[in-house]
């Protein structure tokens, strides 16, 4: 939903460098790992364990980290 974080916490969570699930609290957040890629901690150890994780929903994900903070952004 536009605004329902606002800009502040969204910058937040994308500077963090892994973020948990918002609906499983014991995954790592595919959105954050898909929008962040190798920059996320998770992923760069899958990556360097050579594990797949197959992960879906990149036509779901903002194309940048900006779009994402305006999106959320409940004060523009």
């Amino acid at each position: 939903m536009p605004g329902w974080l606002g800009a502040e916490r969204m910058t937040e969570i994308l500077k963090a460098k892994t973020f948990v699930c918002h609906k499983k609290t014991d995954l790592q957040c595919a959105g954050h790992m898909l929008i962040k890629g190798n920059s996320n901690d998770f992923v760069k150890l899958a990556t360097r364990l050579g594990l797949r994780l197959d992960l879906s929903g990149h036509s779901l994900v903002f194309d940048t980290l900006a779009d994402c903070v305006t999106h959320h952004d409940y004060e523009k």
